[in-house]
């Protein structure tokens, strides 16, 4: 194994070799694809890399050992800014991530969370050799976390959006400005968002702890059907009062808006000689009973069909065909306002 060839990197194996994990360690790249970026050009399996036995075979006399795996985005001759890696992130299932302590150490504010410190920064240069740090994540969320940090998409490796929400939770503990690397323009946002609708809330909550507006108010569209009697306390804590008022009044408001909607009786046409102001009013009246029978029911999510479905009924028992005209431009009009602001968000 040529790239651990420094005190640290040593001491670290000998640590797992204390453990029961032997040397003989063998290392193989991790990888189950392909990505239209040279640079980050493989993409890595969600599962693992092989499927471990709870005894080797006894026939085959194998000594215990752990299987190592290299990043194909991340190796040891991927080139950043000039510069080839100087340090290696090894996550806890054995997947190795080399990166460049400059990069990590500018974007991060808190030395990687205290990984990178300065002393070890300084022996490390000063030594030219590589440092080896390990970090607690596995390699399917370290992997999110650190194509975030060098900008670079990870969507070829279908990463679950729990483990995306767990890798904003990551960035901040590892120093990494949410504001600069979760924000529209970035990759990580984009894919957010893009599945945020199998998990809303929890996307939301993340997004309202974390301040991040954009992820807040984008995945809000997809909470129109989420009852607000199921937000608990906890999560009442996580989301803030900002942003639990904000969600309440959401529903709150479509409820009102969709209410001015059917409450407004379809317009009166001009008197015929047939149809007149009296006999207009039996539309009117249909029409109030229709509705009157919906707002007890009225809810954010409401079915455009439904409003449909329950106004047309009203239609056989019109002889006008001056007012069948104007209930049908009526009903027109709240399914068009009402999918217009279907996807209504905070």
């Amino acid at each position: 194994m040529d790239y651990f060839n420094n005190i640290d990197t040593m001491d670290l194996l000998a640590e797992l070799e204390a453990a029961g994990f032997a040397g003989g360690a063998t290392v193989h790249d991790h990888q189950s694809g392909t990505s239209d970026h040279p640079e980050f050009s493989a993409a890595e399996s969600a599962t693992p890399v092989g499927t471990p036995l709870t005894e080797a075979p006894p026939s085959l006399h194998l000594p215990p050992q752990p299987t190592y795996s290299v990043s194909t985005a991340f190796h040891t001759n991927l080139v950043y800014d000039g510069q080839r890696p100087n340090v290696v992130l090894f996550t806890s299932d054995h997947v190795l991530f080399y990166a460049h302590i400059s990069h990590l150490t500018t974007v991060s504010g808190n030395a990687f969370n205290g990984l990178l410190a300065l002393n070890v920064v300084r022996n490390v240069t000063q030594g030219g050799t590589s440092l080896v740090v390990p970090v607690p994540e596995d390699s399917v969320l370290f992997n999110v976390i650190i194509h975030t940090i060098y900008s670079q998409p990870c969507n070829q490796y279908r990463p679950s959006i729990d483990t995306l929400l767990n890798a904003v939770r990551a960035l901040k503990t590892y120093g990494v400005p949410l504001q600069r690397f979760v924000v529209p323009t970035t990759p990580l946002y984009h894919h957010i968002i893009s599945e945020a609708p199998r998990r809303p809330i929890e996307t939301y909550l993340v997004a309202a702890e974390h301040n991040l507006d954009a992820i807040a108010v984008a995945s809000s569209a997809h909470l129109h059907s989420f009852p607000l009697f199921a937000i608990t306390d906890d999560m009442a804590v996580q989301m803030g009062s900002i942003y639990l008022k904000r969600l309440v009044f959401l529903h709150i408001e479509r409820v009102i808006h969709l209410a001015r909607l059917i409450l407004t009786p379809p317009k009166q046409h001009p008197d015929l000689p047939e149809c007149g102001f009296v006999e207009q009013q039996r539309l009117s009246r249909a029409w109030a009973l229709a509705a009157a029978s919906l707002v007890g029911e009225l809810r954010p999510d409401y079915p455009v069909g439904l409003l449909k479905m329950t106004f047309s009924s009203l239609e056989p028992g019109l002889e006008c065909e001056a007012c069948k005209a104007a209930l049908n431009e009526k009903i027109r009009q709240v399914v068009l306002e009402w999918s217009t602001v279907i996807r209504r968000m905070i």
